[in-house]
């Protein structure tokens, strides 16, 4: 029995490996597509390779039903009393099947869309460095940015009251007048929509090729700083207070916060919430559970928040001029740029490799990120 199963395993294992390899091979098809592609055709392409890793798990599901994990558990006898008495049973061996191959597929089916788009192994923090790239100069006070999905970066230009939009390499491509309001700050919430905050509210704009249209306005509180936004809500942060939002602009939870900077906010892909308290950030749920806080002393007037999707956050300190990563359970950080003139929000490009930090001064630079092996 134990060689009949153990040519099952061999022969699902092998399968497994070319199943491996064929999920390796769609995430380097993707990643040169996303960072090449025109729009059309990361969609095409995204949904090709959503369907074939589903035929694979199918087929692998099949190939694997008769496999199981198998437990030898060896039961002996009084050996000195058997030899002397009864030669015919040394020992008796039980088997066990526990847990089939094919059962254990199914969360992988449930995460079958992050496949070929994130990588399993988290980033350790302390190994990650970064090198400086380029820069934009708009020649204006900016307050933060947002990239779309085609790769162009949208930056929010505070004392020229305009909207300009960038290429991946930082070539100027387009502006948009705010009409005598100054943007402050901006996300994405479709891929065809972003919201930019203002000192009277927040406006949502339609994407177009060579132009942002206004669409709607949302009102607020009081002068709105930070936002983010997840699939159902929009996430503002003002001078004392986090305001969680329905779409249309009603308010479903609330948190109170200290510091003399405007707060910032971000979320996770999990969709916990982050903002600035005094000099901590802190991550709650959005029905306000407080899961943990981020600090560091050499960190002061922290004025820009990014989560990446390993939950690691990043983050400005507008008075000690620096940019901060902390490990995502709060247990490491380190810091990733010193010296950096005024730094008041911070990103990333759709694939993480890239993080701005927009500036009072200098503009807004870019910086690869790298790990230190």
């Amino acid at each position: 029995m134990h060689k009949e199963e153990s040519i099952k395993l061999t022969e699902a294992k092998e399968r497994i490996e070319v199943f491996q390899q064929n999920v390796k091979k769609g995430k380097k098809l993707l990643k040169t597509v996303q960072e090449q592609g025109s729009p059309k055709q990361q969609f095409i392409t995204t949904e090709k390779l959503k369907m074939q890793l589903k035929q694979h798990i199918d087929s692998l599901q099949t190939q694997l039903n008769n496999a199981s994990f198998i437990d030898y558990n060896l039961r002996t006898d009084d050996v000195i009393e058997t030899v002397v008495n009864n030669l015919t049973s040394v020992a008796e061996v039980d088997i066990n099947q526990t847990l089939g191959l094919c059962s254990s597929l199914k969360e992988i089916s449930s995460i079958a869309n992050c496949f070929f788009i994130e990588d399993i192994e988290p980033i350790d923090v302390m190994k990650l460095e970064v090198h400086k790239e380029h820069s934009v100069k708009p020649g204006s006070h900016i307050t933060g940015g947002t990239y779309l999905p085609d790769g162009r970066l949208v930056l929010c230009c505070l004392t020229n009251e305009k909207l300009q939009v960038y290429d991946k390499d930082g070539n100027f491509l387009f502006d948009t007048s705010c009409r005598e309001r100054c943007p402050i700050d901006t996300c994405l919430i479709s891929s065809s929509e972003i919201l930019v905050s203002f000192d009277d509210g927040i406006n949502k704009y339609e994407i177009q090729q060579n132009e942002l249209n206004e669409k709607q306005k949302i009102s607020s509180k009081w002068e709105a700083w930070g936002l983010a936004a997840t699939k159902d809500n929009i996430i503002v942060g003002y001078e004392k207070e986090v305001d969680v939002l329905s779409m249309d602009g009603q308010v479903v939870q609330n948190f109170s916060r200290s510091g003399d900077h405007m707060s910032c906010v971000a979320v996770s892909l999990t969709g916990n919430i982050y903002y600035t308290d005094g000099n901590d950030v802190v991550c709650k749920t959005l029905d306000g559970r407080e899961v943990r806080r981020f600090t560091n002393p050499k960190v002061r007037d922290l004025t820009g928040i990014a989560v990446d999707k390993y939950g690691n956050v990043y983050v400005c300190g507008f008075q000690s001029m620096n940019i901060c990563v902390f490990s995502a359970d709060g247990s490491h950080s380190k810091m990733l740029i010193t010296d950096i003139n005024s730094p008041q929000n911070i990103g990333f490009t759709s694939t993480e490799t890239v993080l701005y930090v927009c500036t009072s001064l200098d503009g807004c630079l870019f910086y690869s990120l790298r790990k230190n092996d």
